[in-house]
C-alpha cells in the first residue's frame, strides 16, 4: 500500500511552496541474526517528505524515515498513526481518495 498526501486537493495548483508525505507499508523480509541465508517475513513502513525546489525546479525528497515490525498489525498500527499525525498537521489529501 502506499500513498502520497497533500495539504493541496487542487492538482492544477502550483507546486512552488508545496509539501507532501508518501506513506507506504510493504512486506520484506529480515535475515536472521545467526545464519546467512534463513529470512523471515516482516512488514515495512515507510515515510518520506518532498517539497517543490524552485532554485531546482524539481521535487526534493528528504531521507525516509522507515520502520520495520514482525507482524502486519504492527505495521499497519503504525502506519495509521503516521497518517492520524500528518492529518492533525494538515495533511488531509490522499492521491487514494481521487
Amino acid at each position: 500500500m502506499q500513498e502520497v498526501l497533500s495539504k493541496v486537493i487542487d492538482p492544477t495548483a502550483p507546486l512552488s511552496g508545496q509539501e507532501f508525505y508518501e506513506l507506504s507499508l510493504d512486506d520484506c523480509e529480515l535475515r536472521l541474526a545467526d545464519s546467512d541465508f534463513a529470512r523471515q517475513p516482516a512488514f515495512r513502513v515507510r515515510q518520506a517528505r518532498a517539497r517543490w525546489d524552485d532554485g531546482e525546479g524539481t521535487i526534493a525528497w528528504d531521507a525516509p524515515d522507515v520502520w520495520v515490525f514482525e507482524t502486519t498489525q504492527e505495521a499497519q498500527a503504525r502506519y495509521q498513526k503516521l497518517r492520524n499525525a500528518l492529518a492533525e498537521s494538515g495533511f488531509i489529501y490522499s492521491d487514494m481518495d481521487l
